[in-house]
């Protein structure tokens, strides 16, 4: 079935932005409506929805515009809040090239990463605008990860402790981006991109300080808890608000350093927490960022700093604004950016023609993990499309998982003999990978073969043809988002299980808008956690449901089982390595967090146990080229869950050839089935093992394993499963990654744990 879609055009609008460098911006209409949103102070909130590709990344540099305009308020920074390290660093990147395409200069040096040696990771630019005001302002870009962080802990290491003796007492990000120059420096506005976890990021590293993490989970958790079951209830309201602001002192004023400590970290957000792709976000993900935006709401009056939250998408979601409404007890403006027919005045195309096929694939099950599955059939579906693709020249391809993107990419090769680009995070020793994007951006041949790693933040032009597997609506918008960017006509093969192909074509139609026509195809997807159960999920868990993302490699290497896809093999292979590491040595900044942040604290152990701390190894791989191997760096999750695995004489993990595994499938486990599962402990690596290598204390072994509950599935990827206790705990047990979706309650009955998928 094929869905024909008009070009999609959105109105331009009359504000220009020129630097000193000549260069022009003109504003779209949606992003005027925005400068005028940040040039008044009621209301505080927005939900902005536009295209992708309009220019959604630009709106973090209203609040500066809006100041230099002579708004009502004078901003002096911007959080950008993204769901993925990778799309930090990408629009980061961005909003850096577009101010030196204005004529920014830079001051002093910048902080550059270690691992992604284009990226600045703290840096000061001078931008001299004409227009819309003649100004010279300073804007600090602040790249807020683990990684920036330990950069960042470095320098001031360097700077303070060894040159001037003492670092300062408190360090706030705008103070921070200062004292990190030697020449007096002022900077008029930060932009800080970060995940959300932001501020649990802070507590734990940058302000080493044993208590504040605990301290700000705490009191979150009591926070947001009470919070929205009021918010939900809608019962006396103003006076059970003043209750929790009461909780809010009581906890906050059980230690005044620790709680000025608390301020401080929270008064370096600037004025504005910008939530940008929202549509991206999974259920629990939404929950994570409402509930931080509910701490900042509630403790603003302390903190004596007036926030503005917008949020950002691709799609309308009205369901969420009035969750917002809801939630902010005031009018919350929504902000979209209206499509208009594109041979209107001043129309500006976003994307031109596009043909969405729904292309049908067998899985073996149905229901949401069919979407799963069906990423095993890419290399099928590219050998059924062969003559488009060669035809497009400029395509691109999304698998999921590494290992049937690279084996969709060899399949090609061998069928054309034309080289592909392949990009999944993990080096192919025969294709070209992200080096080359760059250089095609807009022109020359481009086969390209991803998955995560091109979804977000890559901006390519002309891209006419595209494959996609998605599994979530966000990623589905996301990656057809790619393609057909700009003023040119597309066709884009979406993979469909068949569960749901025929009543798909019984009740879409043929010619449908594009945003309407890719809502339609979504709504057949995992159905997001509804939006009237967002408010009643945030008050089960600290800081509400905190978005749990666990990769293995977040805290420790794999507890492995029996799984018939780890081969006693491996499983050696895996011993022998973990015996190497402890004999050779542990990555000494991993080790340090761990030891300190970690194994001596286990309420940090449970806060910071989904932040995105991954450790990552080398590996080695044989090279198609000539050379006698590839040596690179990746996640030790990546390259289990991929790739076969052996021991190299140096003691690097060697990954061979790629090589699918079955996704599992949904599975749930109630309370009596709980004394049923012990008995899968003796086939369990050793907690020990792991424990040892990263120099963790393995006193606490039995308690650890009283709390971990798995089961594998008979030739299937590890399942994940978290115990949803009272201080709902996160359990790091196998595999390479999970999300949680949802909680069933059985009547009185309480599940033992969550429906998941990985």
């Amino acid at each position: 079935m094929e869905i024909v879609t008009n070009p999609v055009c959105i109105r331009s609008g009359k504000i220009r932005v020129q630097g000193s460098s000549g260069h022009l911006i003109t504003l779209r209409e949606f992003q005027e409506k925005l400068l005028d949103f940040f040039s008044r102070t009621r209301p505080s909130v927005a939900f902005l929805s536009a295209p992708t590709g309009s220019g959604k990344t630009f709106t973090t540099l209203m609040p500066l515009l809006a100041s230099l305009l002579n708004g009502e308020k004078e901003y002096v920074g911007t959080l950008a809040v993204y769901p993925t390290r990778a799309l930090v660093y990408d629009q980061a990147l961005a909003i850096s090239q577009t101010l030196k395409k204005l004529g920014a200069k830079p001051i002093g040096k910048p902080i550059m990463s270690k691992s992604h040696h284009q990226l600045p990771l703290l840096e000061v630019l001078e931008l001299k605008l004409k227009e819309p005001a003649n100004a010279n302002v300073r804007v600090g870009l602040l790249v807020l990860t683990s990684e920036a962080l330990n950069e960042i802990i470095e320098k001031i290491h360097s700077q303070f402790v060894e040159d001037k003796g003492l670092p300062p007492r408190r360090i706030v990000l705008k103070n921070l981006v200062e004292e990190l120059w030697t020449e007096e420096t002022q900077i008029d506005y930060i932009i800080s991109f970060t995940v959300p976890e932001y501020p649990y990021l802070v507590a734990s590293r940058l302000y080493s300080n044993p208590y504040a993490p605990k301290l700000l989970f705490n009191a979150l958790m009591g926070l947001v808890e009470e919070y929205v079951l009021k918010a939900v209830r809608l019962k006396d309201y103003p006076e059970k608000l003043e209750e929790i602001r009461s909780e809010v002192r009581r906890l906050l004023g059980r230690a005044r350093f620790v709680c000025r400590e608390l301020l401080d970290i929270l008064t370096g957000l600037g004025d504005v927490v910008f939530v940008d792709e929202y549509h991206v976000w999974s259920g629990f993900e939404k929950q994570t960022i409402l509930a931080l935006s509910l701490s900042y709401l509630v403790l603003q009056p302390y903190i004596g700093t007036y926030f503005r939250l917008v949020f950002s998408s691709a799609t309308p979601d009205p369901e969420v604004v009035d969750l917002l409404r809801t939630v902010f007890e005031e009018d919350v403006e929504e902000i979209v950016a209206e499509l208009i027919p594109c041979n209107t005045q001043n129309a500006h195309v976003i994307r031109g023609r596009t043909i969405l096929e729904l292309y049908q694939v067998e899985t073996k099950v149905a229901g949401p993990s069919s979407w799963l599955q069906a990423d095993a059939s890419l290399p099928d579906v590219v050998e059924a499309k062969l003559e488009e693709l060669c035809q497009a020249e400029r395509f691109i391809v999304f698998g999921r998982r590494a290992s049937s993107v690279e084996i969709a990419a060899e399949k090609f090769y061998e069928r054309t003999n034309i080289k592909p680009i392949v990009v999944t995070g993990i080096r192919h020793p025969q294709f070209p990978g992200k080096e080359v994007l760059a250089e095609r951006k807009e022109r020359g041949t481009l086969p390209l073969f991803g998955n995560y790693a091109i979804e977000i933040g890559v901006d390519l032009k002309n891209i006419r043809y595209g494959v996609v597997v998605a599994a979530t609506p966000g990623e589905l918008i996301q990656r057809v988002g790619r393609i057909g960017r700009g003023n040119v006509d597309s066709k884009i093969v979406i993979v469909v299980p068949k569960w749901y192909y025929f009543d798909m074509v019984k009740q879409l139609s043929k010619h449908m808008e594009y945003t309407k026509a890719l809502q339609a195809i979504a709504e057949y997807m995992y159905e997001r956690l509804p939006v009237h159960k967002l408010l009643e999920k945030l008050a089960q868990g600290p800081l509400g449901v905190v978005k749990v993302y666990a990769p293995l490699s977040t805290l420790i290497l794999p507890i492995l089982g029996s799984d018939k896809a780890y081969d006693k093999s491996t499983l050696e292979v895996l011993k022998r390595y973990l015996k190497v590491l402890k004999a050779i040595k542990v990555d000494e900044r991993f080790k340090r967090w761990l030891v300190n942040r970690v194994a001596k604290n286990s309420e940090v152990l449970r806060s910071l146990a989904s932040f995105r701390a991954t450790w990552f190894v080398e590996y080695e791989r044989e090279s198609g080229e000539g050379e006698d191997v590839i040596i690179d760096t990746a996640s030790i999750s990546t390259l289990l869950s991929n790739y076969a695995l052996s021991l190299s004489r140096s003691g690097k993990l060697r990954i061979g050839y790629a090589q699918r595994k079955k996704v599992s499938e949904v599975f749930q486990v109630y309370a009596k089935m709980a004394g049923k599962l012990k008995h899968f402990y003796n086939s369990i690596v050793p907690a020990n093992i792991v424990a040892q290598a990263a120099g963790i204390d393995v006193e606490e072994q039995d308690r650890l394993e009283e709390k971990i509950l798995a089961h594998l599935l008979r030739r299937s990827d590890p399942v994940y499963i978290a115990k949803p206790d009272e201080e709902f705990e996160l359990l790091v047990a196998y595999g390479y990654g999970v999300r949680v979706i949802a909680r069933e309650e059985l009547g009185s009955r309480r599940a033992i744990a969550y429906i998941v998928f990985v």
